[in-house]
Parts: C-alpha cells; structure tokens; sequence
C-alpha cells in the first residue's frame, strides 16, 4: 500500500512539470493537464519548474481524452 501512497502523487507532480513545458508546442494540451490536475498556472514557465510545488490536496478532475483518436476519412 506504501508504494501506491507514494508513486501516484510522484506521478502526479510528474506530470503537472510536464505539463508546464508543453505551452510552447501544445498549448491547449498543456492548459487540460493543468484542469485535470486540479492546478492553475500562474507566474513563469520557470517558476513552475519546482518540485512539489502545487499539488498537495488538490483533487483530480473528471477524465479526459488528450490525444482524440483521428476519424477515418468517408
């Protein structure tokens, strides 16, 4: 049980410093990742860059599909 105490919320902060690298390339990816997180950008990409810095009691939200599978042409 430790192991899943410990793994999802490194997990989760994984992704959010993720998620504050991505506005450059995907901007509207990054801005889900952030919802879903439960986490509001604020400041420099820089600033965002600190390790357990937004994530303590924050709740997930609802799922989400990122990457929406390409429909075949008709």
């Amino acid at each position: 049980m430790f192991f899943v105490v410990t793994s999802l919320p490194t997990l989760a902060e994984a992704l959010r410093l993720s998620a504050a690298l991505l506005p450059p390339v995907m901007p509207g990816t990054a801005g889900k990742i952030d919802a879903l997180l439960g986490h509001k950008a604020e400041g420099t990409w820089q600033s965002q860059l600190v390790w357990a810095a937004g994530l303590t009691g924050k709740k997930l939200g609802a799922t989400a599909i990122l990457f929406p599978k390409p429909q075949a042409a008709a």
